[in-house]
């Protein structure tokens, strides 16, 4: 699984010890619910242990291709308008399509987006890209098709009207939530107040960010892409 080998990498430790200890994909989970007998039905909800148990509507819509985007723009957007942000949900960048762009109205800037859903609708997209036929500010690849939750560790759909209805589930999750975006989080704002520092800090620079490699080839690895997790 992708969150196994990902939790694996020697960069996402410190002083030998990993940043994630175990990884436990929902199919597993599932099965160990049935092994040990646990109907999910008959536990009482109760509240998730902190820290990072809070969590948001933008959290939420990262398990659908485009959530991760929407997620990033509901914050950026709020910041570049001093809060005066027209709308919250941006339908441009949600759907099942593989590839898809558009070209969004931000605080008097257009703002190019693209996502890619799938490793080949990827390709096709960078290949897009290297040929100088593109160009965006922003992009968004997802290596599962229609994202999390058609993702390697999930529920297996059987086909896209399961997969509609899962991404339906997580959007009708996040619009019942109060807190939609994610610098509302209360235990993250005490994470930078108290630890972090300032957003870009060198502390959460170091923390939060990672370099991925180009290990075909070969001799010293070199980053290729930089990522905020």
């Amino acid at each position: 699984m992708l969150k196994n080998y990902e939790a694996s990498r020697p960069e996402f430790s410190r002083n030998g010890l990993r940043d994630v200890d175990l990884v436990l994909t929902g199919r597993e989970l599932a099965r160990l619910f049935k092994l040990q007998g646990i109907n999910l039905l008959d536990i009482e909800d109760e509240p998730f242990d902190p820290l990072l148990g809070e969590h948001t509507g933008a959290g939420r819509i990262f398990a659908n291709t485009g959530g991760v985007m929407e997620a990033a723009l509901r914050t950026a957007v709020f910041w570049l308008t001093k809060g005066e942000m027209p709308k919250i949900e941006f339908e441009e960048v949600r759907g099942l399509q593989g590839c898809r762009q558009a070209t969004l109205e931000v605080a008097g800037m257009k703002l190019k987006v693209a996502l890619a859903n799938g490793l080949g609708n990827a390709k096709r997209l960078m290949d897009r890209l290297a040929a100088g036929e593109a160009s965006f500010h922003f992009l968004e690849v997802m290596a599962c098709p229609g994202g999390c939750i058609g993702g390697g560790g999930a529920p297996i759909p059987d086909n896209l009207t399961i997969k509609a209805q899962r991404i339906q589930g997580v959007y009708e999750a996040d619009r019942k939530l109060s807190r939609r975006m994610s610098h509302e989080n209360s235990e993250i704002q005490q994470l930078y107040r108290e630890y972090l520092g300032e957003y870009g800090s060198s502390r959460a620079y170091q923390l939060l960010h990672t370099y991925y490699f180009d290990r075909s080839l070969g001799g010293e690895p070199r980053p290729v892409i930089l990522e905020h997790h």
